[in-house]
């Protein structure tokens, strides 16, 4: 799916290329932060753990994108950043400090409508990857305890939608949501002979956004 998924972004993006072809491209830059909201997540640890279940306080979400627009319609461009998430607790772990960390990096396509009350509401599409990290320091389970950090890069997708407002023809501000999904990451454990199975991580932000357009 994940693959049928980056390639109908890819296809979809060519196929309007090609009836714009006539269209001078405007290249812009983006910048976004805001809250960060992680759903809860399992996890498979080494024999003697098993399956446990983490939750995350809410955190923050950065962004920064490049990309061009075609006509007053369509962009494309390229974005990452990074979420962080402190880890409120872990199933079966006491006084657990860490965080969970990602970095995107996703082909993202847009589509805007622009018109004359200067309010252009958007939204869109991307998919690519994400390096996905976590960091424990001492988290006690008893028998055992973890600490260090460890990272996966895994495939990732998002959806968004916002509405910015037009200062000028070139500067624009704006709120954006994002719902961002990745897939399931393996972290390694040392002196185990098994790794940690983490589910993947769902995660809403809800950003400031300024978009700038030359």
């Amino acid at each position: 799916m994940k693959y049928y998924l980056l390639a109908g972004l890819l296809s979809a993006t060519c196929a309007f290329g090609q009836g714009q072809q006539r269209v001078e491209p405007r290249v812009y830059f983006r910048g976004d932060i805001g809250p960060a909201i992680t759903e809860d997540a399992d996890a498979d640890f080494f024999p003697g753990a098993g399956s446990v279940t983490m939750e995350f306080d809410p955190g923050i979400r950065f962004s920064v994108a490049g990309g061009a627009t075609f006509g007053d319609f369509f962009g494309l461009e390229l974005e990452t950043g990074w979420i962080l998430n402190e880890i409120d607790s872990m199933t079966g772990f006491t006084d657990v400090d860490g965080y969970l960390s990602q970095v995107p990096f996703l082909l993202n396509a847009t589509l805007q409508f622009r018109n004359t009350t200067g309010l252009t509401p958007f939204f869109g599409a991307g998919a690519g990857g994400t390096v996905t990290g976590i960091n424990l320091d001492d988290a006690d389970a008893g028998v055992f305890d973890l600490d260090g950090s460890a990272a996966d890069a895994v495939f990732a997708w998002q959806a968004f939608g916002g509405l910015k407002y037009e200062l000028n023809d070139n500067l624009s501000v704006g709120i954006i949501y994002k719902y961002f999904w990745s897939d399931d990451a393996e972290w390694d454990v040392e002196d185990t002979t098994q790794d940690i199975i983490f589910e993947g991580a769902r995660s809403h932000s809800i950003s400031a956004v300024v978009t700038y357009r030359f």
